[in-house]
C-alpha cells in the first residue's frame, strides 16, 4: 500500500513538472532571482507610473521584468522582439525597405495612439559591457516611428540593466541605469540568456526578410509570468523578507550637458570620447573638433577610432593621426580590426599603411583585409590594382580571398569545403571578372605548393597544425576540382 501511495505521489509530481516548461532547476534559479526581479520592477513602476507611462522591453533580455510587470497593471508592459540590432549606431543604417519593415514590426507590438492615451514610453533592455548599442539604436528608430505615426509623438526614455563595468561606455541618452555587481545571479542569468526560452515572442532579425515575427504570446512566457505571480503572493504574506536592493539606480537627464571644463580625470576623458560617438546634436562636429584639439582628448579619441565607423570624416582624422605617429601597436590594431574601417576609407587607408613599409603590418593586411571585408573585397581589389604601386599587394590579397585557410578533421572532408569557393563565386558575379577568375585558376593549377594553407585542428585544444605533403596535395586537388566545376557552369 505504501508503495502504491509513493508511486501516486511521484506520478502527481511528475505530471505537475511536465505541465510546466520551467524545470525544477529553473524554478530554483527563478526563486533565487525573484527578489531582484521584484525590486527592479517595483522601481520601474515608480519611475514609469502606469497612468503616465508604459514600459516596452526590447528583445529577449528584459523577459523576467516584462513577465512580472504584466501581472501588475493591464495595458502597461509590452515587448518588441528585436535581435542583434545596432543599425545606425555601430552598423550601417537601415535602408528604406528595411526601415519600413521595422516600422510595420513596431506597429504589431506597440500600443496605438488611442491605447497609449498620451502616456510616455520607457524602453528597457540589458546593456552589455559594450554599453547598450542595441537599445540605443532601437530608441532612435522608435522615435522616428512615433514621429511618423502619432500626431503628438510621446516622449521616449531609456532604462537598462547593466553590470558594474565600463560605466564610461554607457551613453548619456540612458535615463535610468540599474547597476548590478558582476557576480549577481540575476545579471549572470541574463548575460547567459537563461530567460530567452521564456521570452514572449522569440527572436526577430529585421534584415532577414524571410523571418516572420510571431505576434502570439508564447506559452512559456505566460507560465513564467504565472510563476512570478506565485512568488509575489508568497512574498506579500511573509513579513520582513525584503532585502536591500542588489543594484544601484543611476539616473541621467538624457542630454549631453557635459563640457570640456567638466573633465577632471582619465575616466571623464574616456566617458566623453564615448559620448561623442553617439551624440547627434547640431554641434556634434564642433564638440568633436574641440575635444580633438586637446592633447588628452585626442589620445582618448584615437583609442576609440573603431567607434566612428559611421562617420568617415571623423574616423579619417583619427586614422591620419595614428599613421602620423607611426605607432606599430596602433597600426596593428587597425589591421586586426579592419572591418571597423569605414567603407569610404578602405582603399585610402590600405595605401597609406602599405606605404609605411612595415613588413609585419603589410603581411597582416594581406590576410586580414580579404577576411574582414568579404562583401566589399572585389571593389577594394579593383581600386588597388589600378595603381602600379599596389598591384603586388592587391594580387596577394586576392590570393587569400580566393584560397582561404582550411581546417580539416579526421572525418571525410570531400564535402566540407563548398564555402571555400565563395571568393570565386563573388568574382564570377561580374562577367567582366570572368577572365580574371580563369587566370587565377590557371595560376593555382601551376603552383603545386601554393595556397590554400591547410591545418588540422586539435579537438581538445583547438591548436592548429599545418598539413603538408600528400594530404595537403589531396585537399588542394579537391579545391581546384571544385573551382574547375564552378567555372564550367558559369
Amino acid at each position: 500500500m505504501k508503495i502504491i501511495r509513493l508511486f501516486l505521489i511521484l506520478l502527481a509530481v511528475n505530471t505537475y513538472l511536465n505541465a510546466m516548461d520551467v524545470e525544477p532547476a529553473g524554478i530554483q534559479s527563478l526563486r533565487r532571482d525573484f527578489l531582484s526581479i521584484h525590486q527592479v520592477s517595483q522601481n520601474v513602476l515608480k519611475i514609469c507610473p502606469p497612468d503616465r507611462c508604459v514600459i516596452v522591453g526590447i528583445g529577449q533580455s528584459p523577459t523576467p521584468f516584462i513577465a512580472y510587470l504584466r501581472n501588475e497593471v493591464d495595458q502597461y508592459a509590452y515587448a518588441v522582439p528585436l535581435s542583434n540590432f545596432s543599425h545606425g549606431v555601430y552598423h550601417e543604417a537601415l535602408n528604406k525597405d528595411q526601415e519600413a519593415r521595422l516600422f510595420a514590426h513596431f506597429s504589431s507590438f506597440l500600443p496605438g495612439q488611442a491605447q497609449l492615451g498620451g502616456r510616455s514610453i520607457m524602453l528597457l533592455d540589458y546593456a552589455s559591457s559594450s554599453g547598450g548599442k542595441s537599445i540605443l539604436a532601437a530608441s532612435r528608430y522608435m522615435e522616428r516611428y512615433l514621429a511618423q505615426r502619432f500626431n503628438q509623438p510621446p516622449r521616449v526614455e531609456v532604462a537598462v540593466i547593466k553590470g558594474n563595468i565600463d560605466i564610461e561606455k554607457v551613453p548619456y541618452r540612458f535615463n535610468h541605469i540599474f547597476l548590478f555587481e558582476l557576480n549577481d545571479p540575476l545579471l549572470q542569468n541574463i548575460e547567459n540568456n537563461h530567460y530567452e526560452p521564456y521570452s514572449p515572442y522569440g527572436m526577430f532579425h529585421v534584415c532577414d526578410f524571410e523571418e516572420i515575427a510571431h505576434t502570439h504570446m508564447r506559452r512559456e512566457f505566460v507560465e513564467l509570468s504565472n510563476q512570478l505571480r506565485t512568488f509575489k503572493s508568497q512574498l506579500d504574506v511573509t513579513k520582513g523578507t525584503l532585502q536591500e536592493p542588489s543594484f544601484k539606480l543611476i539616473q541621467q537627464p538624457g542630454t549631453l550637458d557635459f563640457t570640456l571644463n567638466d573633465i577632471k580625470n582619465e575616466r571623464d576623458l574616456k566617458w566623453y570620447a564615448h559620448q561623442l560617438y553617439v551624440y547627434q546634436g547640431s554641434d556634434s562636429d564642433q564638440r568633436f573638433d574641440q575635444f580633438f584639439a586637446l592633447p588628452q582628448g585626442k589620445q582618448a579619441l584615437i583609442k576609440e577610432w573603431q567607434l566612428f565607423i559611421l562617420e568617415p570624416k571623423k574616423q579619417k582624422k583619427l586614422l591620419d593621426e595614428i599613421v602620423a605617429v607611426n605607432n606599430l601597436e596602433l597600426l596593428n590594431d587597425i589591421a586586426n580590426n579592419f572591418d571597423r574601417v569605414a567603407e569610404d576609407l578602405d582603399v585610402d587607408i590600405i595605401k597609406v599603411l602599405v606605404s609605411l613599409g612595415h613588413d609585419q603590418l603589410t603581411q597582416k593586411l594581406m590576410i586580414k583585409v580579404p577576411e574582414l571585408k568579404k562583401d566589399l573585397f572585389i571593389d577594394i581589389f579593383d581600386d588597388l590594382r589600378e595603381d602600379a604601386r599596389f598591384q603586388q599587394i592587391a594580387e596577394a590579397m586576392l590570393d587569400n580571398f580566393l584560397m582561404p585557410d582550411l581546417v580539416i578533421s579526421d572525418e571525410d572532408y570531400s564535402t566540407q569545403f563548398d564555402w571555400a569557393l565563395n571568393g570565386f563565386v563573388q568574382l564570377l558575379e561580374d562577367p567582366q571578372d570572368r577572365d580574371l577568375a580563369i587566370r587565377k585558376y590557371q595560376e593555382y593549377m601551376q603552383q603545386k605548393t601554393h595556397l590554400p594553407r591547410v591545418y588540422r585542428a586539435d579537438p581538445t585544444t583547438d591548436a592548429r597544425t599545418p598539413v603538408v605533403g600528400v594530404q595537403h596535395n589531396q585537399v588542394r586537388a579537391l579545391i581546384l576540382s571544385k573551382i574547375e566545376e564552378l567555372l564550367s557552369r558559369s
